[in-house]
């Protein structure tokens, strides 16, 4: 049988995601959740990109507590057996999607241009730290598996994942948020 890492690192070389659980401990989980409520209603800003939400950005640089997710032992080994050791963390931000906001488009964190350089070349990793469980109730995550965005039609999977885990993608996986029709707990 395979080993759990060996597992994880085929789904993300095949489907341009995986989700590793039990990444994060709860109180953890719960105190990012509680800082990122208030800091966004201070300093977070309305975003119409790819569809509306706010945006609270540079986590790391608003409070420690976030400094684990840079280079989790769960999490930084998948990334380096895909990119090599040599990274750099290029952004870690809060997306705060309301009740109302409605679906957001379907698109790649990777322009176009850079999907046509080959399927072994990797420019970025995204790490989704779930601070709700995304349920299709609340708004999943819904990915197209694979590396197509041309054509972006094919079949979509939604990501049913709980606060504990952290899903990890290839940048170019096409995926998009929908369903946040229910307001966030608390």
């Amino acid at each position: 049988m395979m080993k759990e890492f060996d597992q994880k690192l085929t789904e993300l070389r095949v489907f341009r995601f995986a989700i590793v659980e039990d990444v994060l401990p709860p109180d953890d989980i719960e105190s990012m959740r509680e800082f990122v409520v208030k800091t966004e209603a201070n300093i977070g800003v309305e975003s119409r990109h790819r569809g509306t939400a706010r945006h609270l950005a540079n986590l790391v640089t608003l409070s420690p507590m976030f400094f684990q997710c840079i280079d989790h032992e769960k999490v930084l080994p998948y990334i380096e057996s895909i990119m090599g050791q040599d990274l750099i963390l290029g952004s870690l931000n809060a997306r705060v999607v309301r009740p109302g906001d409605g679906k957001q488009t379907l698109h790649s964190d990777i322009p176009l241009p850079l999907h046509r350089c080959g399927s072994e070349s990797t420019v970025m990793m995204n790490t989704i730290w779930p601070l709700d469980d995304f349920t299709m109730e609340n708004g999943a995550t819904c990915v197209v598996p694979g590396q197509s965005p041309e054509p972006l039609a094919g079949t979509t999977c939604r990501i049913r994942c709980k606060v504990r885990t952290a899903g990890r993608g290839s940048g170019r996986e096409c995926h998009y948020h929908q369903r946040p029709d229910l307001a966030p707990r608390g």
